[in-house]
């Protein structure tokens, strides 16, 4: 204790007219406090606007750091006085929708996830801006909301998420986009859900897939779209030679794929998203099952299946992992199947079998193309 006084007196002196100096023994007469120091600053309070406005009864002259301004402020007996800097506000020249960069996609009555909008402007001052909330016009309930933020000088992104779920079938969503004295429409495509067909027999209203041999492609046209498929992941060489007719079920020769316990896979990718994928199967026999998926954009999704006609007891079909296992006794080979996967678009389609005897036919008719 007493060498800790002893050092405070080396730096305090409190002379008869009330002077005290910290870091100087001569402090200067004019001054009750004269802080004198060549390597250290003084630290005032420092708190935030709401810290500063909590302060009961403040008196005149009271001194903080505002650490939401970045500056100095004192208390005048009416308002907080100092010489903090203030932003300009946010200025752009330019601001183009058209070239918006989006992130997922929307899909009419299903609410928005992971959705956003990205547009670029030029011009930016370096300013800020409070952000904004646009309602959607054309298809209804969505909202696109900014953030508050600063511009960029010079050239810059903005970041709108779309939240909501659109109302009624699809179409385009439209947000009158204005900031930073600048303004234009940004739209947005809105999925409609593909209906399902109701024909479930073994005739093909779009495009019947040819045969291609794995590697190759084809070009057709599904009710007025064009579409492309290319066909992977198949070994077999050759379409199965001859119509194939299983209860009232034929498969087209021209359009057969085969598959069996050597040739057990095809990949299809489109183009386009496509629905309403109609497959139509004969030769199924005892024990053999053929399983599908399907992706979008890489991602799987999960159409509704809708069996049609086929032989009766022929087969067990799973709706949620979209097996089908014939049931039949083995080297029958007359297990027939028509079935459709709809009410969700995908560009992908992978077909993988356990065919252990003679294998089966598949015919694949695309019913629906996304425009």
């Amino acid at each position: 204790m007493k060498h800790i006084l002893t050092a405070g007196l080396l730096y305090l002196s409190v002379l008869s007219f009330g002077q005290v100096g910290i870091g100087t023994a001569q402090p200067n007469h004019n001054a009750i406090l004269d802080l004198t120091a060549t390597n250290k600053g003084f630290l005032p309070p420092r708190m935030t606007t709401l810290q500063r406005d909590a302060i009961p009864g403040v008196s005149q002259g009271l001194m903080i750091f505002n650490t939401d301004l970045k500056c100095l402020q004192y208390w005048d007996t009416s308002n907080w006085v100092g010489q903090c800097k203030t932003t300009a506000p946010g200025i752009i020249t330019a601001l183009d929708c058209s070239t918006a960069v989006f992130t997922g996609t929307l899909e009419e009555n299903l609410p928005a996830s992971g959705v956003s909008a990205t547009i670029a402007y030029s011009g930016g001052n370096g300013g800020t801006h409070s952000g904004q909330t646009v309602a959607s016009t054309g298809v209804t309930g969505l909202t696109a909301t900014l953030a508050p933020g600063a511009f960029a000088n010079g050239n810059g992104m903005l970041t709108y998420m779309i939240t909501g779920t659109p109302v009624g079938s699809g179409g385009t969503a439209s947000f009158a986009i204005s900031l930073g004295g600048q303004a234009c429409t940004l739209t947005i495509n809105v999925d409609s859900i593909p209906p399902i067909v109701t024909d479930l027999s073994d005739s093909c209203t779009g495009w019947r897939l040819p045969y291609q041999a794995n590697g190759t492609s084809a070009s057709g046209d599904v009710n007025g779209q064009s579409l492309d498929v290319n066909f992977s992941s198949y070994a077999y060489s050759g379409s199965y030679p001859n119509n194939y007719t299983n209860c009232s079920i034929t498969t087209i020769a021209g359009n057969s794929f085969f598959l069996n316990g050597t040739y057990p896979k095809i990949n299809l990718k489109f183009s386009k998203d496509i629905s309403n994928f109609k497959v139509t199967m004969t030769g199924l026999d005892g024990s053999e099952n053929v399983q599908f998926s399907f992706k979008k954009n890489g991602i799987v999704v999960s159409p509704i299946l809708k069996i049609g006609n086929g032989c009766p007891g022929s087969s067990s079909i799973s709706s949620s992992t979209y097996k089908i296992t014939s049931i039949i006794p083995e080297k029958s080979k007359n297990g027939g199947l028509v079935i459709n996967f709809g009410g969700e678009w995908f560009d992908e389609v992978i077909i993988t079998g356990n065919a252990h005897y003679a294998g089966y036919i598949l015919n694949f008719c695309v019913g629906s193309v996304k425009n």
